[in-house]
């Protein structure tokens, strides 16, 4: 199923550690139009918290896929990650798969539909707001990838526009600074 024409409106996550729950409501509101509340929001975050222990992520991919009956694919970089993860039961509603995520694959994957993917937010903030930039994890839709990347940023619920270098930047700094493999979600 390809989603390229959706039409997407960035939310602001309503809770500091909910990007993803975020990201998923967005994608999910421009598939099928229903959007999740605040409470909605937090209820997935921490019911996705508790399907999956190790992965706090693949609980929140699991409750979407089941409650929207949608197909969701989660690409990882971390293939000893992939490997491991196979070896779980997982609903048939979730993909996992192994993908080397650098230029060529985003490019690629976003030409079909808009993706989430996990980056460092360091690279998303503006270096006069001293406050807010630091590094740490954070999911991110990506609309379109070409010389620009357009992303919705769920912190501030703002659509914007970063050099394909800066995105990069981003993605690449989650694995060297922060020590986590980048990943990829996207609602098949």
């Amino acid at each position: 199923m390809q989603h390229k024409k959706l039409k997407l409106h960035p939310m602001q996550q309503a809770h500091v550690e909910s990007c993803l729950a975020s990201c998923l409501s967005t994608l999910v509101q421009g598939i099928k139009g229903i959007g999740l509340t605040a409470e909605e929001e937090k209820k997935l975050l921490m019911d996705g918290s508790n399907v999956y222990r190790i992965d706090f992520a693949i609980g929140q991919l699991i409750f979407i896929a089941q409650h929207h009956k949608l197909k969701v694919e989660l690409l990882i970089d971390f293939k000893p990650y992939v490997d491991h993860l196979r070896k779980e039961k997982f609903p048939k509603s979730l993909k996992i798969k192994h993908l080397k995520i650098n230029e060529i694959s985003i490019k690629r994957l976003v030409k079909e539909s808009p993706i989430i993917i996990y980056v460092d937010k360091f690279h998303l903030i503006s270096k006069q707001d001293m406050l807010n930039r630091y590094h740490y994890p954070h999911y991110i839709i990506v609309s379109h990838f070409d010389k620009k990347v357009t992303i919705l940023d769920p912190w501030d619920g703002q659509e914007k526009e970063l050099t394909k270098k800066q995105f990069m930047k981003a993605v690449q700094d989650l694995k060297k600074r922060i020590g986590l493999s980048p990943r990829i979600i996207r609602i098949v």
